[in-house]
């Protein structure tokens, strides 16, 4: 995870973006969910936050193709 660093030869804009993204990325990093995430940066549509940090969570794909592989596997299962 990058961490950024401020500096007071920053504008008080861009210190204001360093601590959003930090917040963002380690909220992420966490397991925040990205609907929350976005929520809470006040994006006006979850397309933004996920184009912005949707890469920093790449498991996701994971856990939903686990989820869909347990769920397939209970429901042959039962049958």
């Amino acid at each position: 995870m990058k961490v950024f660093h401020l500096h007071s030869t920053h504008s008080a804009s861009r210190r204001t973006h360093d601590l959003r993204h930090t917040f963002a990325s380690t909220a992420l990093a966490e397991g925040v969910p990205i609907s929350e995430v976005s929520r809470w940066l006040g994006h006006e549509s979850i397309t933004t936050t996920v184009d912005l940090y949707g890469h920093l969570v790449p498991e996701a794909s994971k856990r939903a193709r686990t989820a869909l592989d347990n769920a397939f596997a209970s429901a042959l299962g039962s049958a």
